[in-house]
């Protein structure tokens, strides 16, 4: 009985650590699973980052180009407040004044061609 209970013992214990490496296993296997998830969830992760980084970055440009639109409407209504009398009283002198502006201007912009110059070498 001492040698078949030896031997039972020793199938106990071989049982338990079989158990025990398949628990390790298993355990092993759950936490390459759950690394798995943590790389899936690192991107999407970074990407919310992102996101939120854009977003946070298109409301400060919102922002800023709702008080330029601002500034530059109040600028225009004073423009027209200060100009509106002025066309008024004389109407002919601002049409007169506004077409000499825009020639001037036209001839800024689009003069007369190419401007090329010659340099004879001396010599």
């Amino acid at each position: 009985m001492g040698s078949n209970s030896f031997e039972e013992d020793v199938g106990v214990g071989v049982s338990q650590a079989k158990k025990a490496a398949e628990g390790a296993v298993d355990e092993a296997r759950r936490a390459m699973k759950g690394e798995g998830r943590s790389f899936v969830i690192k991107p999407d992760a970074r990407a919310r980052r992102a996101k939120e980084a854009l977003g946070r970055a298109a409301d400060q440009a919102r922002s800023a180009a709702t008080d330029t639109y601002a500034d530059l409407r109040r600028r225009a209504q004073s423009v027209s407040q200060n100009v509106d009398p002025f066309v008024r009283q004389s109407p002919y002198s601002a049409l007169a004044l506004s077409v000499l502006a825009g020639l001037v201007l036209g001839m800024l912009f689009f003069g007369r061609g190419a401007k090329v110059i010659y340099v004879n070498p001396r010599g």
